[in-house]
């Protein structure tokens, strides 16, 4: 769906645009945090207004107690979109000439595109009914160093580091684990999409 502006709200949106280049155009430097800038301006321009305006994320209000007591700060999280019984599809997301290894942002971007964008709030139902993910993970994923990136929900560390949740096969089980988003990432890791 798309929205025609009228003439006042764009004009708003203008001046607030023009308030941010001044801001950032000034001598004495931005007056706020740029890493939080850069994030909102990607939220607001994805249409991801919640993560702009506040109140709790989506995993704050759906499953505060798989976030670790180590969090600072929820960045981004996106809606959970995983229902019960729905099928599941676990891509890749390395192209042929990434050489093996992309970067945090750029696998998020392209987890957007491949619209396999899932956050924390899907944990429960990527793990089923068992709560191991042993009815709803392919057996074939299993072992070999697989990790299940769940690239719609960015935490900050007590550290200022960012992280991204995702699963891990160990134990006989897949269990919650939370990995840096400075890091490369190679292609042991796989997204969740719904088909």
């Amino acid at each position: 769906m798309s929205y025609i502006l009228t003439g006042d709200q764009l004009r708003s949106a203008l001046r607030k645009l023009g308030d941010i280049e001044r801001q950032l155009g000034q001598d004495s430097g931005y007056p706020h945090d740029p890493e939080k800038l850069l994030m909102a301006l990607q939220a607001v321009g994805e249409g991801k207004f919640q993560a702009v305006v506040g109140g709790l994320s989506y995993c704050q209000k759906n499953v505060p107690h798989l976030i670790p007591d180590w969090v600072k700060e929820v960045v981004e999280d996106v809606e959970p979109t995983i229902v019960e019984g729905a099928k599941l599809s676990f891509p890749g997301f390395l192209q042929d000439d990434d050489n093996g290894r992309i970067d945090g942002p750029i696998m998020r971007n392209r987890a957007v595109e491949m619209v396999a964008n899932k956050g924390l709030s899907d944990v429960p139902a990527l793990l089923g009914k068992d709560g191991k993910g042993l009815e709803t993970i392919p057996v074939e994923l299993r072992g070999g160093g697989i990790y299940i990136v769940l690239t719609g929900t960015v935490l900050r560390s007590s550290h200022g580091d960012l992280c991204v949740p995702g699963l891990y096969w160990g134990g006989g089980e897949w269990y919650l684990d939370f990995r840096g988003l400075a890091y490369d990432w190679h292609g042991n890791a796989r997204l969740v999409s719904c088909e």
